[in-house]
């Protein structure tokens, strides 16, 4: 390497012109040369000298570019090379502009590995070579989830080297970005937000891969969703540490306990300046972009702010910068990117901030280490206080309350019952009755709101810990094992997954009656508390195909299930005779959009009529809440209507004895219901559950629940609350 700084720049500048090419990209010598006009004449003397020697070896290139993805293959049939590295059935896998990858056998363990070996074409060029080993080494010296472990690492017979790692079954960061935003639309709020949310849970994976690898002295330098890897069972994978260079540990990293990683020849490496500028700009820091020597961990934490501003945009900061790699790199230099809301209004408020610090122009004013990174993104997550944010004066009460479920309904009843208590007071003080009537009624009508949305927001609670606990890897993986009848030894092992699911509800505050998880097939392969109805098949029931009503069974229905979250139709236990709605979520083998995506099975949650407590609270004196379904049900051997869930003047045990005295709302109210959207006000409502006729009289409000899904349906099923105080 010279020493001479105009020929150490006209060295990087070729090596920049030589990826591009290789990369399909070509740039002009002019673009890459804006920085210093001067070496343009120079530049494109190498750039001949290069193409003139690539068309004299074109011939040889040729062939060893045709043979080169047979070539493993050749190489399996020398005896010598399978017992050096014990492979076989290699496959032709991916290219890179460093390296190839084949897909191959353990021979020894029986398992599937990659197989990484440099390109022919890049043997003699000593800088790549030099690379290529330190990205095997330093990968094979990271022990951590994060990264992919090597098994082995050796050289050809003609001296080409390569190394064994772990196969991994997935698909890009990237990829699994572009397949969020190209789908989202299709997406309701929910689907949207449990996708969303697991991506910003595979970044605070790969800022916690970064934190060790900074932990023991090593920056990535070319991180970007490109070298992230998401595995079929939610793996987060950082790889191709190909331009990995050691720094200085501060006093927080060596107080961590993790020894220092010093790759072989890092002290030539330290002082080549080289690659300084290698790395992709779109989401290098801007002190890697402007080629400096002395590169810290702050680096890194700018290029995982790139990272997270992708997953907020769908684009990195300077897509859409017109000009070649210098303009792109001109730009990172100088911060001149636009803020991720004004890319993306759906983008959190908190998160750009997050964001917005990770990419600092000032290395100093950036997160200290990728570990505080990654907790701010947790504490979003966990909906607590993000520290780079300074929350507005009604942002912190309403996150606040969206902690305190409990806390804020016990503050809506008191605010209700001091709203009471001054209307009590100000009608003795001598208010006209006609205008108490009128504050009864908003009070009333206010109740049934504030009900309603308990019940819309408690039902999504319970959606979320379905969806959530419906994409756990562990679920996924024995159902993908277990789709016929239920074995005995399968038998315990669901009892254990459905058990755990119950237990982390409980931590969330969620009951409910019972818990279940069905196959493809519709066989119940567990349920929470156990029964008798393990092992039985229930495709017939509605809450498992999803067409409004449960079926003989034996029969499917058409569709044979459900493709999102559902909310059933009442039925009637097979295990204790009690009616029960159910909640229930579909399981896949993977997110939607990828290849292969499989419908596994299904996962519910069933509540008993009569147990909906979320209908206690937001009241006042002599006020109660009914819960009643606007819905078919068949219990009287045809369709009826207008079922009561919930009425605390029932028992709790609804069951099928008392079938032909089900309380349900009359057929004239469900039809002015319907035709009333804003909900309805009764000053004479008749109570059909009280026992004396002549005293059920009340006053009434009525108020629809705003369900999942429900517009696909608002005509013909949903819920409706009434809150009523006797006359």
């Amino acid at each position: 390497m010279s020493n001479d700084p105009k020929k150490r720049i006209l060295e990087n500048l070729l090596d920049q012109w030589e990826e591009a090419q290789e990369k399909g990209n070509p740039v002009s010598p002019e673009s890459l040369c804006i920085e210093h006009p001067e070496l343009v004449t120079d530049l494109k003397k190498q750039i001949d000298s290069l193409e003139q020697i690539n068309r004299m070896l074109k011939p040889q290139n040729e062939i060893l570019q045709q043979s080169e993805e047979n070539d493993l293959q050749e190489q399996t049939l020398d005896e010598t090379f399978i017992a050096n590295i014990g492979l076989t059935e290699a496959q032709f896998h991916a290219e890179g502009a460093l390296g190839r990858v084949y897909l191959a056998l353990d021979t020894e363990l029986n398992r599937e590995v990659a197989i990484k070996f440099m390109q022919k074409r890049h043997m003699h060029d000593q800088a790549r070579k030099e690379r290529f080993c330190l990205e095997a080494e330093i990968t094979s010296r990271l022990y951590h989830p994060g990264v992919v472990p090597v098994h082995g690492i050796g050289q050809t017979e003609d001296k080409r080297p390569f190394y064994v790692m772990q196969f991994v079954h997935g698909e890009t960061l990237q990829k699994t970005i572009d397949t969020y935003y190209s789908e989202a639309d299709r997406w309701n709020v929910h689907r949207r937000n449990l996708e969303f949310r697991n991506l910003l849970a595979h970044f605070v994976t790969i800022c916690n891969t970064i934190a060790y690898a900074h932990n023991r002295g090593v920056i990535h330098r070319d991180l970007k969703p490109e070298n992230v890897i998401i595995g079929r069972y939610g793996e987060s994978m950082v790889v191709d540490w190909g331009l990995a260079m050691p720094v200085d540990r501060d006093e927080s990293a060596r107080a961590s306990g993790e020894k220092t990683l010093f790759p072989s020849g890092h002290q030539v490496r330290q002082r080549s300046g080289h690659d300084l500028g290698a790395g992709t700009p779109a989401y290098m820091s801007p002190e890697q972009a402007s080629g400096q020597s002395s590169m810290t961990v702050s680096s890194d934490i700018y290029s995982l702010g790139s990272i997270l501003y992708k997953i907020l945009c769908g684009k990195s900061p300077v897509d859409g910068i017109e000009g070649g790699i210098q303009q792109i790199r001109q730009k990172v230099i100088d911060g001149e990117w636009n803020h991720p809301k004004s890319i993306s209004a759906q983008c959190p408020n908190a998160l750009e901030a997050v964001c917005l610090k990770a990419m600092h122009l000032q290395a100093s004013k950036r997160y200290p280490s990728a570990l505080e990174l990654a907790n701010e993104v947790e504490r979003f997550l966990a909906d607590e206080k993000v520290q780079a944010y300074q929350e507005s004066a009604l942002e912190t009460p309403l996150r606040f309350f969206r902690q305190h479920r409990r806390m804020a309904q016990i503050t809506a009843i008191s605010i209700v019952l001091l709203l009471a208590v001054f209307l009590g007071s100000a009608f003795r003080l001598g208010i006209a009755a006609r205008e108490s009537q009128a504050v009864n009624e908003t009070l009333l009508k206010s109740a049934a709101k504030l009900t309603a949305v308990t019940v819309q927001m408690e039902m999504d609670g319970r959606w979320f810990l379905l969806e959530k606990e419906a994409s756990n890897p562990r679920l996924i993986e024995h159902l993908n094992a277990n789709q016929g009848p239920l074995h005995d030894q399968s038998r315990v092992l669901f009892s254990d997954l459905i058990t755990a699911i119950r237990d982390r509800a409980k931590l969330d505050e969620v009951e409910a009656e019972s818990w279940f998880i069905c196959n493809s097939a519709g066989v119940q392969l567990a349920r929470h508390p156990s029964g008798s109805s393990i092992g039985q098949t229930y495709a017939h029931r509605d809450y498992f195909h999803g067409n409004g009503i449960d079926l003989q069974s034996g029969k499917t229905g058409s569709p044979p299930h459900i493709v999102s979250e559902y909310l059933s139709v009442p039925y009637a236990s097979s295990s204790d005779g009690a009616l029960k709605v159910a909640l229930t979520c579909p399981i896949y083998s993977q997110t939607e959009g990828q290849s292969g995506r499989q419908f596994l099975g299904v996962l519910g949650m069933s509540i008993k009529l009569g147990d909906f407590e979320v209908l206690t609270g937001n009241l006042a004196d002599g006020q109660i809440a009914v819960l009643a379904n606007f819905g078919s049900d068949h219990f009287e051997g045809e369709a009826s209507t207008g079922l009561f869930l919930h009425h605390p003047r029932l028992s709790s045990s609804f069951n099928q004895e008392g079938e032909n005295a089900l309380p349900r709302l009359a057929a004239a109210l469900l039809k002015e219901l319907k035709a009333s959207p804003r909900g309805l006000y009764l000053r004479n409502y008749m109570d059909p559950v009280s026992r004396n006729p002549s005293k059920g009289q009340w006053t009434a409000a009525f108020e629809r629940v705003h369900l999942r899904n429900q517009s696909e349906w608002e005509e013909d099923r949903g819920w409706v609350v009434i809150v009523q105080r006797p006359n």
